[in-house]
C-alpha cells in the first residue's frame, strides 16, 4: 500500500477509466492489470486456495501466545501467499530489499499484501512516532507518490478469506478523493505508524478489480502452542 516516488514506473494498466466511488462500483468495472489477472487466476485454482490455507494454518499456530495470534502474524501470512504464487505461476519476484513498500513483483509489477479482519483496517506503514506517522501521511497524499498494487486479505473467521486485488490507480484515485482522511495515525502511547481509514477501506473494496473468496477457512491447527511444537520437535530430534 505504500510506496515512493521512483522510477520505473508501474507498467500501464488496461480497462476503463478509474471508477467514480460514489457510485456502486462492481469488480468487473473496476481497474485491473496483467498482474493481478494472473494473481486472481492462480488463486481461484482450488489446489492453490487448499496450500494456502494450509499455510496460514502453520503461521497462525506458529504466532499464537496465550490463545491469540500476535501482530507479526502478517508478516509470515504475506510470505504464504508469495510462496503460493511463485510455486504456481512464473514471473513472481520476491528478493527485495526490506526498506520497500512492495512485498513482491509479479510480472514487473509491484504488490503489496496486507491482511486483516472485519473489525479492523491495517497498517499502511510503521514509523517511529506520531510526528515520523504525520510526515508519511503527507508524503502518502503525494499525487507523486508510487503506490504499488494492493492484495488486500480479509480473514473472516473460520469461515472464508477473501482476497481484493486492487490496482494501484484505484488507491491514488481514493486518496486523491479523501486527502489525509484515507488514513489515520494512533496516539497515546501506541502511536507509532499509519493505517489505512476505515472509510477509505470501505472505498477501495468498492474498487476491487478481483474478488477471490475462498471457502473453510478455519485456521485453526492441530498444534496451537508453538512451544509445545518446539518440544515435539525436540523429542525428534533427541530420539536421532
Amino acid at each position: 500500500m505504500t510506496g515512493k516516488s521512483r522510477s520505473p514506473k508501474t507498467p500501464s494498466v488496461t480497462g476503463k477509466s478509474p471508477p467514480d466511488f460514489k457510485s456502486t462500483t462492481t469488480a468487473s468495472e473496476s481497474y485491473s492489470s496483467p498482474a493481478l489477472t494472473a494473481i486472481k487466476n492462480v488463486l481461484s485454482n482450488p489446489k492453490a486456495q487448499k496450500v494456502l490455507l494450509q499455510l496460514y494454518r502453520l503461521s497462525q499456530s506458529e504466532h499464537k501466545r496465550n490463545g491469540k495470534c500476535s501482530p507479526d502474524v502478517g508478516v509470515s501470512r504475506e510470505k504464504d501467499l508469495v510462496a503460493v504464487l511463485a510455486y504456481f505461476m512464473k514471473g513472481v519476484d520476491y528478493k527485495l530489499d526490506n526498506n520497500l513498500p512492495e512485498d513482491v513483483l509479479v510480472l514487473g509489477e509491484k504488490i503489496s499484501i496486507k491482511n486483516f479482519s472485519d473489525s479492523a483496517s491495517f497498517k499502511v506503514k510503521w514509523t517511529s512516532d506520531g510526528f515520523k506517522a504525520r510526515e508519511a501521511i503527507s508524503s502518502l497524499c503525494n499525487p507523486d507518490y508510487d503506490h504499488p498494487h494492493l492484495i488486500a486479505i480479509n480473514i473472516i473467521k473460520k469461515q472464508q478469506l477473501k482476497v481484493h486485488l486492487i490496482a494501484n490507480t484505484t488507491i491514488k484515485s481514493v486518496i486523491s478523493q479523501m486527502g489525509e482522511n484515507a488514513f489515520s495515525s494512533a496516539t497515546g502511547k501506541n502511536n507509532r505508524g499509519v493505517e489505512l481509514s476505515k472509510p477509505a477501506l470501505t472505498l477501495l473494496k468498492k474498487g476491487t478489480a478481483h474478488v477471490v473468496t475462498i471457502l473453510g477457512a478455519n485456521l485453526d491447527s492441530d498444534i496451537e502452542d508453538p512451544i509445545e511444537k518446539r518440544r515435539c520437535l525436540i523429542d525428534k530430534f533427541m530420539a536421532e
